[in-house]
């Protein structure tokens, strides 16, 4: 991972971290001593264990609903799982679970050594809408994120940050229910004047501390979408570039347009490019 793309998860984690542990600790101050202990030591111990891999397959079962896949799910994806492994980013590299309510076509990584299938993948494979081999390219991509360690930390992260994860889920869906209401489409777009003015509040009154958390928490609402679409493209970068170099690239690219995902030019000429081994064929032809 370099500097940068570590600076990215770090200050991509720093809020949700910041907001879980501070609910975390109200939490358990408002419990008995025995509980609150055993609460912060629980959360703590499990966290600690994810960080170095352990009981990630049970941490993805729990927060994805994922499973083995079934004997009849295997065979449908042997085919794919097998090019994977060609490319050597297949079992035993990582970890092949399936989401039985996943309804899209693209796999992803869930921490560093299991990749997560929707069925909707497997269904679309059987009836032959997917091919097998963008089915291998949907799983190498997410085999390619989970052999980086770039998501190494990421249940571990999930699990800490359960407040935060369930209050992204609040006002997701509350943003889709509203979504059509214009008066609040346009207050929350103004959201940075009503926060100024109260920023200015606190600061006459005589709360500077509060005015500063204003500000961070304002701020935040800015910087936290950001970071997080930043960080999926870093990611996607790492995915594809490892499939362009194994050929796998145009199958992925493929799969997205049919999965309905968006790919711009760029994407699509890095996905597709040549692999290094087609150019340096190239360069010893033209020489002889």
């Amino acid at each position: 991972m370099t500097a940068s793309t570590s600076l990215v998860a770090c200050c991509r984690a720093v809020l949700p971290a910041t907001v879980s542990t501070v609910v975390l600790l109200v939490a358990a101050g408002s419990m008995p001593t025995p509980p609150a202990l055993a609460l912060v030591c629980g959360v703590g111990a499990a966290t600690l264990l994810l960080l170095f891999g352990v009981g990630e397959q049970l941490a993805c079962r729990t927060l994805h609903g994922t499973r083995s896949p079934t004997a009849a799910e295997a065979a449908v994806m042997a085919p794919a799982i097998t090019r994977a492994c060609a490319a050597g980013l297949g079992p035993p590299l990582v970890r092949v679970t399936v989401q039985p309510h996943g309804q899209g076509l693209v796999a992803y990584p869930c921490g560093g050594a299991t990749v997560v299938v929707p069925r909707a993948l497997i269904v679309a494979v059987h009836h032959g809408r997917v091919s097998h081999e963008q089915a291998a390219a949907s799983i190498a991509h997410a085999a390619a994120i989970c052999s980086a360690g770039l998501i190494r930390g990421q249940v571990a992260l999930s699990v800490w940050c359960l407040p935060w994860v369930v209050l992204e889920g609040v006002v997701a869906a509350a943003g889709r229910t509203l979504r059509g209401v214009a008066l609040l489409r346009m207050a929350w777009r103004a959201r940075v004047v009503v926060a100024g003015i109260a920023v200015a509040q606190n600061a006459a009154d005589g709360h500077p501390w509060m005015a500063a958390l204003l500000v961070v928490l304002i701020g935040a609402t800015y910087a936290q979408p950001a970071l997080t679409r930043h960080w999926h493209r870093r990611l996607a970068r790492v995915g594809d570039d490892t499939l362009a170099e194994h050929g796998l690239g145009g199958h992925y690219a493929g799969l997205l347009a049919v999965s309905g995902h968006r790919v711009d030019l760029e994407r699509h000429a890095r996905l597709t490019r040549p692999r290094d081994t087609d150019r340096t064929r190239g360069v010893v032809l033209s020489l002889t």
